[in-house]
């Protein structure tokens, strides 16, 4: 009985250990403008603001079933919803047009896990060009 105990302790500390290591890490793809979770969870929720003004768009997911792990700014997937500003305005764009040459903060924060936050750089045209994470691998 003892022994059933200590297993039955090492699998809860185990699922426990195991659920504080996933993250809320992100990457860009620069060549499709996907944002990319860096592990198996699905994007619930992403925060884009502009460093220079007070442009900001909340992109959530509302399904019962998973997230995706990608998500497209130029063609954003039926299940997720926009809002922008401080009075979040439900848009009914299925896409986010950023201001040219510009910075914005992405920022992913979803479960128990830590926000996570990258930055990324439009060109002219308003499309990213730069990123300060473009793989799961950066640091």
């Amino acid at each position: 009985m003892a022994n059933k105990k200590k297993y039955l302790w090492l699998i809860i500390f185990c699922l426990l250990l195991h659920s504080c290591f996933q993250s809320n890490s992100i990457s860009i793809c620069i060549e499709t403008q996907e944002i990319k979770s860096c592990n198996s969870k699905g994007i619930n929720r992403i925060y884009i603001t502009n460093d220079s003004t007070d442009e900001s768009y909340r992109i959530e997911w509302e399904k019962k079933e998973n997230a995706p792990t990608t998500l497209n700014l130029n063609a954003i997937p039926n299940g997720y919803f926009i809002t922008t500003g401080w009075n979040k305005t439900k848009l009914k764009s299925t896409k986010i047009s950023l201001k040219a040459n510009t910075k914005y903060t992405l920022e992913r924060s979803q479960g128990d896990a830590s926000s996570y936050k990258i930055k990324i750089y439009t060109n002219e045209q308003g499309v990213i060009n730069n990123s300060d994470k473009t793989n799961c691998i950066d640091k």
